[in-house]
């Protein structure tokens, strides 16, 4: 059942637009494009995959360059409506080639509730598909 269910989420996520990636901060986090400007995911922050430390987020793509692109999103911290906003703002650049679907992720986000702060990141991402 397991192989079954593994076979199945990688055929999805290659013919789909999926992205895992994990940083620095300790955050892993799972996207999906909706097209080519939008994509809608989740994080989990610290290591932990609970309700308490995922972050839905949205994020539009700004710029989009050669090899990189330029993003910005918005996102709950622990899905508390009366919480911490976050507000991602980074580049994802494919340093290993245009075809290569390994990317390093630079971003700095900002935490906003009842205390603003600043977590800058480097992380690396991999976009399933093509």
């Amino acid at each position: 059942m397991a192989c079954w269910l593994f076979c199945a989420g990688y055929l999805f996520a290659q013919s789909s637009g999926f992205e895992a990636n994990v940083n620095t901060a300790g955050v892993f986090g799972l996207e999906y494009r909706l097209n080519q400007k939008f994509a809608a995911g989740g994080r989990f922050d610290g290591g932990k995959m609970d309700a308490g430390s995922l972050t839905p987020f949205v994020k539009i793509q700004l710029k989009q360059y050669s090899d990189a692109s330029l993003f910005m999103g918005i996102g709950l911290k622990g899905l508390d409506p009366l919480g911490d906003i976050s507000i991602p703002i980074g580049i994802r650049a494919t340093p290993f080639g245009d075809s290569s679907n390994l990317g390093l992720v630079l971003e700095l986000e900002n935490i906003v509730g009842d205390d603003y702060y600043l977590r800058p990141s480097i992380g690396l991402s991999y976009r399933f598909g093509k």
